[in-house]
C-alpha cells in the first residue's frame, strides 16, 4: 500500500473514533468556514454594487487579510511568551 493511502486510512480511522462532541466541533468549524467564504463573496458583490472598482475591492480585502494575519502572529507570539514564563 502506498504511504498516502496508509495516512488516509489513519485519518479516517481517527475521524470514526471521535466522540459526539468531537464530531460536533468538526461540523461547527466547517459551517463557520463555509460562512466566512460565503460572506467574502457577498461582501465583494456588495462593495462593487456600491461603486468600488474591482481593484479597490481587491486592495481592501488584501489589507484586511494582512491585518488579520498580523494580529494572529502578534497574538501567537504574545501567547508563546506568556506560556514560556510559566
Amino acid at each position: 500500500m502506498r504511504a498516502g493511502k496508509v495516512e488516509q486510512r489513519h485519518v479516517l480511522d481517527a475521524l470514526r473514533s471521535l466522540t459526539v462532541d468531537g464530531r460536533l466541533l468538526f461540523v461547527t468549524r466547517f459551517v463557520r468556514l463555509f460562512a466566512y467564504g460565503a460572506l467574502s463573496v457577498v461582501l465583494v458583490l456588495y462593495l462593487v454594487g456600491l461603486g468600488l472598482t474591482e481593484s479597490a475591492t481587491g486592495v481592501l480585502l488584501t489589507a484586511t487579510l494582512l491585518g488579520d494575519t498580523d494580529r494572529a502572529v502578534r497574538f501567537h507570539h504574545a501567547r508563546g511568551a506568556h506560556v514560556a514564563e510559566r
